[in-house]
């Protein structure tokens, strides 16, 4: 189970491969009179089933991140599949991948999602994805990382246009 506050009255809660988003919320007075009650209730706001097993979640901004194993073992050496890293929007009842990334983690055939874990500083925007073996560092990137891994690449011209769609200013 993973338990994480992305605000300070929203919890997300993972659970094999469920994501159920809570918000704690302050009962109302005809609440508190009609019943013997706790003075606060955790009500499920969003409930979504992914394709994984969940090792982590975490905010990000208004989206979520996920880190899981896919459910089903590779189709040829039957082993679990490489961990995966997702970025998902999940407001309005949906869940929605905007990305997801494959990751390349030494010895991951004989791992499970209880061997990976996603640790995170809110406030840098930086995730701590951690295995028996590694650990890497994730981040968004950002204008300055894009125009750097096009000109490393060659890709001046495009590099440029990077640049003048943002009126040439970087981070």
């Amino acid at each position: 189970c993973n338990l994480v506050w992305s605000a300070p009255k929203t919890l997300m809660i993972g659970w094999v491969d469920t994501i159920r988003i809570c918000v704690i919320r302050k009962r109302n007075q005809i609440e508190l009179q009609t019943r013997d009650v706790t003075e606060y209730l955790v009500d499920p706001i969003y409930t979504f089933q992914t394709d994984y097993y969940i090792s982590g979640l975490g905010p990000l901004d208004d989206q979520l991140v996920l880190l899981g194993v896919p459910k089903e073992p590779d189709p040829e050496t039957h082993k679990p599949q490489r961990p995966v890293i997702s970025v998902a929007d999940y407001k309005d009842c949906e869940f929605c991948e905007v990305t997801n990334e494959t990751l390349n983690i030494r010895g991951y055939e004989a791992y499970t999602c209880n061997d990976y874990h996603l640790d995170m500083v809110i406030e840098e925007n930086r995730f701590f994805i951690v295995s028996p073996k590694d650990i890497i560092v994730a981040s968004p990137y950002d204008i300055d990382d894009r125009v750097d891994w096009l000109t490393r690449h060659g890709r001046f011209e495009n590099a440029m246009s990077v640049l003048e769609e943002v009126g040439g200013k970087t981070t």
